[in-house]
Order: structure tokens, then sequence, then C-alpha cells
């Protein structure tokens, strides 16, 4: 039985559509090497519109001249990949692109198209500095935590080699007081750094959105378990009796428990409390987590104005874990968060989180 081949054919006009689903970063060109099509992340880097650039020969976007000459001779191999080509821009700049692209000629109109996928370098270039720049970072915490650690190990085995030979009952009472001393600071070196290390963990939640009710119960009981029974947190400016459900709905719990926490940890005044204050948006919830009433020292108040959440922090600042891992966790929901001094007795905490 034979088939009409036609069926199995897409058109010029499907193809501009369902590229972008392939390539986020196109430009389909006709067999003259005029713009048919460009997908908006190449538009938005070089700042053109659609209307001003399509219909344009390539070869305009290009300090290189004879830009459709190397095209067409890398294109006879029916595709390449990856050459560097400099792109004017609105502003009268350049950006580097890498380009790959290929004939797509199994299209209904016969004289098919070419599509070209688009790499902003400068990105890319960017986007490596920023890795480095975080390998660098925790490089940096593993050498410290190594020495953190090692110190008191040190110590501990120093101590057992001398109740080796300690005849005396009351040295050797002593030598194991110090021992238990020393064994205390290492595990609550490693319990800060397991902390730390699991502070981005999903919660499991069986709701589908987070109730604000279920919210306040959860930092309460946080609250009690660090040991701060008379410490409420205070529900206010709520424009909406439910959290509409998030991608990470456990992470923003997480979140919320941590900065919770830090409150917990400062030293107290009387009649401490941390009010919360929601606005949920299409786009984005935002959240202010004001801490009142606290006796906020000179020390803390430096810390808090110096400190950048790095990963080696955490042993420079032990007290400031829960700071830290709400870092950690707002890095994971994409969103920002702020740790402001509002007064000499006032901190307030400002999130904002993609929705």
């Amino acid at each position: 039985m034979r088939r009409d081949i036609t069926q199995m054919l897409i058109h010029n006009a499907d193809v501009q559509k369902r590229v972008g689903g392939i390539f986020p970063d196109y430009v389909i060109l006709d067999n003259h090497f005029n713009v048919l099509s460009m997908s908006q992340n190449v538009l938005q880097s070089i700042g053109f519109s659609l209307d001003e650039i399509i219909g344009q020969p390539i070869a305009t976007l290009s300090r290189t001249s004879d830009l459709k000459t190397q095209l067409e001779e890398r294109l006879s191999a029916g595709y390449f990949e990856d050459v560097p080509f400099e792109i004017f821009t609105r502003a009268n700049g350049t950006m580097i692109y890498s380009i790959s692209g290929f004939y797509l000629g199994l299209i209904a109109d016969i004289n098919g198209v070419i599509v070209l996928r688009f790499r902003n370098l400068d990105e890319i270039n960017l986007t490596y500095e920023r890795l480095e720049a975080r390998t660098a970072e925790i490089d940096r915490f593993v050498y410290l935590s190594a020495h953190a650690l090692r110190g008191p190990l040190a110590t501990i085995k120093g101590l057992t080699n001398l109740v080796d030979k300690c005849d005396d009952r009351q040295e050797m009472l002593f030598l194991l007081n110090q021992i238990k001393s020393f064994s205390e600071k290492l595990d609550d070196k490693l319990h800060r750094l397991i902390y730390f290390a699991e502070a981005d963990k999903e919660e499991e939640s069986s709701v589908a959105a987070l109730e604000l009710d279920f919210i306040i119960n959860s930092l309460n009981s946080s609250l009690r378990d660090a040991g701060s029974v008379d410490f409420p947190v205070r529900l206010e400016c709520i424009n909406e009796n439910r959290l509409v459900a998030l991608d990470h709905g456990g992470a923003l719990l997480s979140l919320l428990r941590n900065v919770a926490l830090f409150f917990a940890q400062l030293p107290k005044n009387v009649n401490n409390k941390i009010v919360i204050d929601l606005h949920a948006e299409n786009c984005a919830l935002e959240v202010m987590m004001r801490g009142s009433n606290f006796n906020l020292t000179d020390s803390i108040k430096e810390k808090l104005r110096n400190v950048n959440f790095g990963y080696s922090e955490i042993l420079n600042f032990p007290e400031l874990i829960n700071c830290y891992a709400a870092k950690k966790i707002m890095f994971k929901l994409k969103g920002s968060i702020q740790f402001i001094l509002a007064s000499e007795s006032e901190i307030i905490v400002h999130m904002t989180i993609p929705r």
C-alpha cells in the first residue's frame, strides 16, 4: 500500500513554531540567508525586536562581512557546530556567539530553511567564572573544616595517650573529663556541618498548599523544641488564608523555620516576639519576619553587617548556623533573603520567593 509522503511533511510556518521547543536560542533563515524568525532569548540579548530583524540578511548583524559565505561553506557538509562569530547589538556593541547550524529540507514548502543555534559565549564564560569561584569557596570550606575538626581530634588523641600512662586516679579522672569536653566540641562541630549539608532537603508535606495555621504551629513547635517556650510567633498582615502551592513547599517551611530559630538563638529581653507579614502576588511570595525586643550586642550586629554567607563562615560564626541554612535554602528556591538591622533591638528578615 502506497503512502502519501506529503502527510509526513511539515510546513515552513510549523518549523518556525516548533523549533523553539528544541533550541531555546535559535535563528531561522531562508535559503537566501535572510532572517525568518529569531528566539526571544537572542532578541533580548542583542536588543532588537523581531519586526526590526525579520527579512534582514543575517550578514547585517555581524562584524564579519563574509558571514553569508562562511555559513554557506560550513553548511556544505549539511551541518556545522560551535563556530564563534561576533554579532552586533542595538547599543552598538558586540557579543560573541558560538553558532551551530544545519539545513532542514524535509518540509512541504520544498525550499527548506536553515536552522542556527546561538550560544552566548559571554554568558557561558561568566557562568564558568561563577562555577570556579564556587568551587574555590567549597575547597576553602573543606580545608577549614578539616582543620576545625582536626584540632579537637588531635587533642583527644593526645589525652588518650596520657591516660594510658597515668597511674593516679585523680589525674586520670581529670584527663577523662577533658576527653569528654573535647569530644562534645567535636560532636558540636560535626552536628553543625551535617545540619548545614541537609538544610535544603525537602520536607514531606501531605497538603497541596501550606496553610498559614500549619506554618505558625510548626514554627511554634520548633521554638518550643529549641527551649523558647514563651516565645510566640504572631501572624500579622495576611492577605490570603492559604499559600498557593509552590514547587518546593517543604523547602519554604524549612526556610521559615530556620529564620525563626535564628531569632530564638539571639539574646532575649522580656516580651520578645516574631511577626510574620505575608504578601502573595501572582509571580512571587514576599515574606517579612520581624523580631523585636532583643538584646543585640555589638558583636552580633557586626557579624550580621559583615557576614557574607559563604561556606567558610559556618566555622567563623557557628552561632549563625540558621542564617547560613536559610541562605542555602533560598538559593534552591531561586529567591532572595536579606537580614536587616532595623534598630538597636529589632531585626527584619526580608524574603522574596518566586511562585
